[in-house]
């Protein structure tokens, strides 16, 4: 038998929990050494025909992580803890590898979730949805209709892309504000779409004047802006300055750094003292993000889809801390999470449909570490 058609026996062992220890320690000097393209190969041969097929593949990351993580003395426990998790075989056969390494859960599946039948827990939480309130400068505040699919501002007039009227009411400007758990898309009066993250707002006049297009935000935008020359497009958040003429970007002020992320065009951005006065500008290139922080902005290049995932209804992680991708479970799913538990060298590498139960992201993430949940109502809470 060749070696390669060794290393195919010793995984389908190992698939089928019949692997010794020595034959697991030889499958990871296999993958260490191997070229990706092969890694891709074993991966494939573990595919069950129950598994959805239009699987995200991400070798090449995954093989960047082996790398860098791999610690033989930690292998026996960990492909013993974890190969005792039958239940899993359907959706984990083609990324076991991954779980033995440590500190890693990838999953790469498009509709199917684990079954509920398999969860353990009495309470659960629907994700968030399609929900936000606008509050006109006359006063009035209106609860937006969630079965519609977004707002647009048209000749003067808030409207659902179906036509249907907001408001009869005058207004010379309007706040659109997501709750936590809510996500929102408006299309501005020059035709800009911008979608809200949750816990997110944007504010924005009835008509464009005065050679600019101005708006402010808090929490997180995705923005795809019209091009118009004579009118540049203006984003204040926080103590930050965007301007643009045409192109489609991302800025996250949840916390106390403020990201911006470029997808396409050019940006440039400055920051705001408490005096109102601006530093320097700092121009982006599509790829690039700047981080914005105490007054200083560092830019660095990034893989785009990580951080505009959540418009696309996806939660991606690429080697996140644990305490910072419940962050974002805590504002999808209304939840209080207490963190000082929680172990921060625990990193996540994940895409998941942001549609899921929370159940069922809780249950993958326990699977991939010594952290328990319990559900109580809204609050998170770690098991000792």
């Amino acid at each position: 038998m060749d070696s390669k058609k060794y290393i195919e026996h010793i995984y389908r062992r190992f698939l089928d929990d019949r692997a010794t220890p020595e034959e697991v320690d030889k499958l990871l000097q296999y993958v260490e050494r191997s070229e990706p393209e092969d890694v891709q190969h074993l991966i494939r041969m573990g595919w069950s025909t129950s598994v959805d097929s239009d699987f995200e593949i991400d070798v090449a990351g995954f093989y960047a992580q082996i790398q860098t993580r791999l610690q033989p003395r930690d292998i026996k426990q960990k492909s013993v803890r974890l190969i005792r998790h039958r239940r899993w075989v359907p959706y984990v056969a083609a990324v076991l590898l991954f779980f033995v390494l440590g500190g890693y859960f990838y999953i790469w599946r498009s509709q199917e979730s684990v079954s509920t039948e398999e969860l353990t827990y009495t309470n659960d939480v629907l994700p968030g949805g399609n929900r936000a309130q606008i509050t006109f400068s006359n006063g009035e505040r209106l609860e937006l209709d969630s079965t519609q699919s977004s707002l647009m501002t048209v000749d003067g007039s808030y409207v659902y892309s179906d036509g249907k009227a907001v408001t009869l009411q005058a207004a010379e400007y309007a706040t659109v504000q997501t709750p936590i758990g809510g996500t929102y898309q408006v299309t501005l009066p020059d035709g800009t779409k911008v979608w809200l993250n949750a816990a997110s707002s944007i504010t924005y006049p009835t008509y464009f004047t005065g050679g600019k297009r101005e708006i402010e935000t808090t929490g997180e935008v995705y923005f795809e802006v019209v091009h118009d020359v004579k009118n540049p497009f203006i984003v204040l958040s926080k103590n930050q300055r965007i301007q643009v003429l045409g192109t489609a970007f991302n800025v996250n002020s949840y916390n106390k750094k403020l990201v911006t992320t470029l997808v396409e065009g050019r940006v440039s951005l400055s920051a705001v003292d408490a005096d109102s006065n601006s530093s320097d500008a700092v121009f982006l290139s599509p790829g690039q993000q700047a981080v914005l922080i105490d007054q200083k902005v560092k830019v660095s290049t990034v893989e785009v889809s990580e951080y505009i995932a959540w418009k696309e209804g996806m939660f991606r992680f690429k080697s996140t801390p644990l305490p910072e991708a419940l962050q974002q479970l805590e504002r999808w799913y209304d939840l209080e999470i207490e963190y000082y538990d929680i172990p921060k060298e625990i990193l996540v590498h994940a895409s998941i449909k942001r549609d899921k139960k929370l159940s069922s992201i809780l249950y993958a993430l326990e699977e991939i570490s010594n952290v328990k949940f319990k559900i109580q109502g809204r609050r998170l809470v770690l098991m000792k």
